[in-house]
């Protein structure tokens, strides 16, 4: 696993309940931006500003502006969005914030995951109120400025997300949206929950998906580009039940909050792989070459949604999970 606690940010004390609510029913209420000092926030003169996003209060410097457009950062695309940016940098730098799409599991919006060159660094951080996913060392096509995303979990709606984004030589950008999202105010959501992984969890997991590895490759080397051998119908077959046997598994297992949501999305994608490779195994017993290209097609699409749930795995700290 990769994921650990820590403190990000810092300078930007922690709200009061009451103080949330008060500005949530201002800044609801009368639909504006909030102006005022830091005040209670530290020794900083630096003013400040308030927005609501989404049931999510944002401090931030009165200095940085609504941008037109969000940053192009490909697969960001989140509801409620809204772009934050220092003066003079529109176009280079900022912090952008919003909610996952209905029906995402997330943690990260599904079309940034399918940018990702590859795997971020994943770390549990707590922020001033709450505990946030860090995803750092970001690597997404076509975006050659530094990237650092943030996600916080909700149960009862879509989690929120928050980017901050800068070249790669200006940390004193990337440390000012740090420092904002530390301070972030939840206003009329659940309280948070522990995103630590579980290491016991994590062993159930890796134990049931291990089940299906060794078959998925046998039938990979089966299906190959030359053809698909004799042994082929009996592989799938197999795999089949493997799949379906591991959909079992991982209903039973009691996943801890921040994973629910993933595991229900790796349940579907077992069973669908399952009766991917139930056809694939009928069509090839069959010699139905129609049948067979249709269930090669289905076989390829679960074995997608199987992968994706997976990475999502891996960003929840779960790495062992991936195959």
């Amino acid at each position: 696993m990769t994921a650990r606690a820590e403190r990000v940010g810092g300078g930007l004390g922690a709200r009061r309940p009451l103080v949330a609510l008060l500005l949530f029913v201002a800044v609801a209420a009368l639909g504006y931006e909030a102006g005022h000092g830091v005040g209670g926030h530290g020794s900083s003169s630096t003013s400040t500003r308030t927005v609501l996003v989404d049931g999510v209060l944002l401090d931030y410097p009165s200095a940085w502006k609504r941008a037109a457009g969000g940053p192009p950062i490909a697969g960001l695309v989140l509801a409620h969005e809204l772009t934050l940016t220092p003066p003079g940098q529109a176009a280079r730098a900022g912090l952008t914030v919003g909610s996952l799409a209905a029906g995402d599991p997330g943690p990260l919006p599904q079309g940034l995951l399918a940018q990702l060159r590859s795997s971020p660094r994943t770390d549990v951080v707590n922020l001033s109120e709450v505990q946030a996913y860090r995803y750092s060392r970001m690597n997404v096509a076509g975006f050659n400025r530094a990237l650092t995303v943030f996600a916080i979990p909700n149960a009862s709606s879509g989690s929120t997300v928050l980017a901050c984004y800068a070249s790669a030589d200006d940390s004193s950008v990337m440390r000012a949206c740090g420092q904002v999202v530390n301070a972030v105010t939840r206003v009329g959501q659940p309280l948070g929950y522990d995103l630590t992984p579980v290491p016991a969890y994590a062993r159930s997991l890796a134990a049931v998906l291990a089940s299906v590895r060794q078959g998925r490759a046998a039938v990979a080397r089966a299906a190959g580009a030359r053809g698909a051998s004799a042994g082929l119908g009996g592989l799938a077959a197999r795999l089949a039940q493997q799949f379906h046997g591991a959909a079992s598994s991982i209903q039973a297992l009691e996943a801890p909050a921040a994973a629910q949501a993933v595991q229900s999305a790796l349940l579907g994608a077992a069973r669908s792989a399952g009766d991917a490779y139930a056809a694939l195994s009928d069509a090839v017993r069959a010699r139905n070459a129609a049948a067979y290209a249709s269930a090669r097609a289905r076989v390829a699409q679960a074995e997608a949604s199987v992968n994706e749930a997976l990475r999502r795995f891996a960003l929840l700290g779960y790495d062992q999970a991936r195959s």
